[in-house]
């Protein structure tokens, strides 16, 4: 599922069904940070929302604008992105086997519903991540 929207609203239209699903993860995500979230759509070929946007440089050296944590429905499933890195690492590493019932990757959290979280330690790893000054791991 790629959604390709230019307001909020047309955002959430195109969640169809799972509308409700991803504005209860969205209502978790705020709580968690204290940040609002919007319509961010650099990721590619599709919008998403995003929670924190900082600047990221990539490998050939390029430094862009790129969300800290993002949220996105996916055909089978929903992803909040944390791309957080603390001494080398990926902060979502550090909660390995403690966030519900998820597939959990470097900086990618997919789940199909939010019954599957374990709440209270994706909020904690949401606020850390939020909190990062530093988020991308590079100095300048």
């Amino acid at each position: 599922m790629k959604i390709q929207a230019k307001t909020m609203k047309e955002f959430w239209d195109a969640c169809g069904d799972r509308k409700d699903e991803m504005k209860a993860v969205h209502k978790m995500i705020t709580e968690a940070t204290g940040l609002k979230g919007k319509l961010f759509s650099g990721m590619g070929s599709m919008s998403v929302i995003a929670y924190k946007i900082g600047d990221y440089r990539a490998s050939s050296g390029k430094v862009e604008k790129w969300p800290l944590i993002s949220l996105a429905p996916q055909k089978n499933y929903i992803s909040i992105y944390m791309c957080a890195v603390v001494d080398g690492a990926y902060l979502m590493e550090k909660f390995e086997g403690k966030l519900g019932k998820v597939n959990a990757s470097k900086s990618c959290l997919r789940f199909k519903k939010i019954q599957d979280l374990n709440i209270p330690n994706v909020k904690k790893l949401l606020k850390k991540t939020a909190a990062q000054k530093n988020p991308f791991g590079f100095n300048d």
